[in-house]
């Protein structure tokens, strides 16, 4: 593959066979992407949550690995600047957005937040079946 756009991404598996490139992901919207924080996959394996720069300031974006494109970003929760960490519900049908502002529960089918939790940010956030 032969990147044409400075915002292409390729995503490689570990753990597929020949670690074919599962991307490229073109027009992420995105001006810079933070490879040094955690990229968390779905348990399904279908969604990846990526960590990069809305117009001025951090955002995640969840990338639909198999219709390959932005499914959802953190700048659509009104309010929310300071994104910090995303966990996935073991069903892969919601993660949870832990950000300066609050914590955010939200269904990844709809985009739609379905609760915002009021323990402080920046605890460890972990689902529990």
């Amino acid at each position: 593959y032969d990147a044409k756009e400075e915002q292409d991404i390729l995503v490689f598996s570990y753990n597929r066979p020949g670690r074919d490139p599962l991307g490229p992901f073109v027009n992420i919207e995105t001006k810079n992407i933070y490879f040094n924080d955690e990229w968390p996959w779905s348990p399904d394996n279908r969604y990846l949550a990526i960590k990069g720069e809305c117009s001025v300031r951090d955002c995640y974006y969840v990338l639909d690995m198999s219709r390959k494109q932005t499914v959802w970003r953190s700048e659509l929760i009104p309010g929310v600047q300071h994104p910090r960490s995303l966990t996935w519900s073991y069903d892969s049908q919601h993660f949870v957005l832990s950000a300066d502002e609050g914590m955010f529960i939200v269904r990844i089918e709809t985009g739609d937040t379905v609760k915002q939790l009021t323990i402080p940010p920046g605890n460890p956030l972990v689902w529990i079946p």
